[in-house]
């Protein structure tokens, strides 16, 4: 199960921060921390290494994410070819 931990570097449109905030608390397999300065923690988890990169590729579309800062990633119980263990 991949699981990574990043930051959400937030824009400043309030309505775009709200669509990523719902979005995000929508989704199974992502826990969000505190905002802090524009600046939101979130682990993510899920069942397979394509299903994390479909996970971190509609993430960084949305319209209230200015960046992504990957911060943690652990892959440690995926074979090589991206199967579990």
């Amino acid at each position: 199960m991949p699981v990574l931990g990043a930051v959400i570097h937030l824009g400043s449109d309030p309505l775009d921060r709200n669509e990523t905030l719902d979005w995000l608390s929508s989704m199974p397999g992502v826990t969000v921390g505190a905002t802090t300065d524009n600046r939101l923690p979130v682990a993510l988890s899920s069942d397979s290494r394509a299903e994390d990169k479909a996970l971190w590729t509609a993430l960084s579309a949305l319209p209230g994410v200015s960046h992504l800062q990957l911060c943690f990633a652990d892959f440690s119980d995926l074979h090589e070819e991206g199967t579990p263990s």
